[in-house]
């Protein structure tokens, strides 16, 4: 009887194992839902930006009866800790992976290892540096963002009659090739079209918040109280801009023009209430629901190729112009629905 039973239970975990073997299984022993399985590693989790993007891919994991397990760093600096994330992934062997790089030179490596296991790897908001090694990316056209944040910047400026001072920039890591194309896309307009040469972008004090809006906060205050009535603008090139705005709230200083990106419901504040003119919108949340469909259509034999590879996911500049229009309460009701 002994033996008997012995047989049986070896007959019933072979079974077990065969079960498991298929999509669905993370490689780690816990129990597969039949569903495929998606890893997303995000920067910081949590916050109306990234929840933006985590709301997309709830919609889509719900739509497409996926799994989609959600990973993510403290600070956007915490670039060991999203490698192993990483690694991790790739142990689990999921169907797909979904990754918003925190730095692109640091992942550039790590990314094209992930991708040469055949897993499918969409990168998310950022792209990695000189490698072709990744299924496909959406995200902003981040030289096009810093062109019209430039644009905006300069329009205000203009209005005000402000033709001299100097403008500071506060950005989240120096890192990221998506902080490095908005830079570039801004000192491109600003040289070329601004109109505005004795205007100066203070690119030698470039502040660097790590994600964290408080530190944002003290960068801001920072500047305004070294360059005084010389500091006519003000530049946020991430999510923690919102702080730039309220460092002009706390100070009751609306002299200065502050052009942000990521629009979230503090900077809608902001810019009706005049502490912001403009912040202009990732669409965060096609990020994480086209993202998916995105590995999803690479696991049903879809290929990107070069340029084709990135996907632009669209931008909107919110201002006192459009502040009330359909667009910007529907991005509202989507940062709402985040929450």
């Amino acid at each position: 009887m002994k033996k008997l039973a012995a047989l049986v239970l070896v007959l019933a975990l072979a079974f077990s194992l065969v079960a498991c073997g298929g999509g669905g299984d993370n490689g780690g022993g816990e129990p597969t839902t039949g569903k495929k399985v998606f890893y997303w590693i995000g920067k910081v989790q949590g916050g109306t930006y990234w929840s933006g993007v985590e709301a997309g891919l709830v919609a889509a994991e719900k739509e497409f009866d996926l799994e989609i397990r959600q990973f993510g760093i403290e600070r956007e600096t915490d670039v060991e800790k999203q490698v192993n994330l990483l690694a991790d992934a790739v142990t689990a062997k999921p169907d797909a992976i979904l990754i918003a790089p925190c730095d692109s030179f640091a992942l550039a490596i790590p990314v094209a290892e992930a991708y040469a296991t055949g897993i499918p790897v969409v990168l998310v908001d950022t792209k990695v540096n000189d490698s072709d090694d990744f299924t496909c990316a959406i995200l902003t056209n981040n030289y096009e963002a810093g062109r019209t944040c430039a644009r905006l910047m300069a329009e205000c400026l203009k209005a005000d009659g402000k033709t001299v001072g100097v403008i500071g920039v506060d950005v989240a890591s120096t890192g990221s090739q998506t902080v490095l194309d908005r830079i570039d896309g801004f000192t491109d307009y600003w040289e070329k079209e601004a109109g505005l040469p004795d205007v100066k972008v203070l690119w030698d004090e470039i502040k660097v918040d790590d994600g964290d809006q408080t530190k944002t906060l003290s960068n801001t205050k920072d500047l305004m109280t070294k360059y005084g009535d010389e500091m006519v603008g003000f530049w946020g090139a991430n999510g923690s801009s919102v702080a730039c705005g309220t460092a002009m709230k706390e100070t009751g200083n609306k002299d200065i023009v502050v052009i942000g990106m990521d629009f979230n419901i503090d900077s809608y504040n902001h810019v009706r209430d005049g502490w912001m003119r403009g912040s202009c919108a990732q669409q965060t949340y096609k990020m994480g629901y086209e993202g998916t469909k995105l590995a999803l259509a690479a696991l049903d034999g879809k290929t990107w190729e070069g340029a084709d590879k990135f996907i632009d996911s669209g931008l909107l500049p919110v201002t006192p112009d459009n502040l009330d229009s359909d667009e910007v309460k529907l991005l509202l009701d989507l940062i709402n629905s985040a929450l």
